[in-house]
């Protein structure tokens, strides 16, 4: 994760979370609550197998270090999640977070796990290690956001893929959720560059140009 100036956009450096808690990876989309605390979701892969993980990091008391340095001093996982498939874990991109509740969606866009390790050294894009498997549910992952406690029912909906959860709110007992969501999860490979540039061609490199012009 790379620290990022909220007035400039400069990108300042990079934070490795491993360092602080026993997470491999973060998202780039975390949410905070009114306490100013900051939750975010990671993985963690062992013999045991293959977890989702959410993590808490207590509002900074130190004022310098929220301004200078990303401040994880007391991050903690408060809860995790085992693979519905530990072999092929899912793909996700953010989560959901109401008042009260964590929603972690565990989608079909599968991971291929040796790919994962290794898919640097190859040389490929991360796109290559993902798959579009349909005849997987999507299952929503209930869990207290106070207590870490996931609930022991297993909502599950259709096959879909979602990269952003855009809003959710609790409403008479209803956990309302809104996310752009797709049928088919194989479009995600549309969205690298080397295919927009390949679909665009020469008005795509003069988009291009003209935004770095500008900038």
């Amino acid at each position: 994760m790379r620290r990022v100036d909220p007035q400039t956009l400069e990108t300042k450096e990079k934070v490795d979370w491993s360092q602080y808690i026993a997470v491999n990876s973060a998202t780039a989309h975390p949410h905070y609550d009114h306490e100013g605390a900051t939750y975010n979701m990671g993985n963690s892969y062992s013999k045991d197998g293959f977890f989702y993980t959410i993590i808490r990091i207590p509002p900074s008391e130190n004022t310098a270090a929220k301004e200078d340095s990303a401040d994880l001093t007391g991050a903690e996982v408060i809860c995790s999640i085992p693979a519905a498939e530990s072999r092929k874990p899912s793909y996700y991109h953010s989560f959901v977070m109401s008042e009260n509740y964590i929603v972690f969606v565990e989608q079909p866009i599968k991971l291929n796990l040796l790919k994962f390790m290794l898919y640097k050294i190859m040389g490929q894009s991360f796109q290559k290690i993902l798959s579009w498997e349909p005849q997987y549910d999507t299952i929503f992952h209930l869990v207290d956001r106070h207590t870490g406690k996931e609930s022991k029912v297993k909502y599950r909906a259709a096959p879909m893929f979602t990269l952003h959860q855009i809003n959710a709110f609790e409403d008479n007992g209803f956990l309302v959720m809104d996310m752009c969501c797709g049928d088919d999860g194989v479009v995600i490979g549309d969205f690298t560059l080397e295919n927009l540039r390949r679909e665009s061609g020469e008005d795509m490199d003069k988009v291009d140009s003209c935004l770095h012009h500008k900038i």
